[in-house]
């Protein structure tokens, strides 16, 4: 993987490009993210392939259970 830290529309974002196995057929890609508050939004392209756009917001932490 390789990352470049920039700004998209003032947000701190990063741009990769990637490279790893699909169901044992090598593969490549692209993508990018953008940090907005909370949430994570971007999009996962294969080379010559599918697009996969995600979007991820975090998480409260998990309440401890008292023994």
């Amino acid at each position: 993987m390789d990352c470049s830290y920039v700004e998209r529309e003032g947000k701190p974002a990063v741009e990769f490009s990637w490279e790893g196995h699909n169901e044992c057929d090598p593969a490549t890609g692209r993508g990018w993210a953008v940090l907005d508050s909370d949430e994570l939004t971007g999009q996962v392209c294969f080379h010559f392939g599918d697009e996969s756009a995600f979007k991820a917001k975090k998480m409260g932490r998990a309440k401890e259970v008292s023994k």
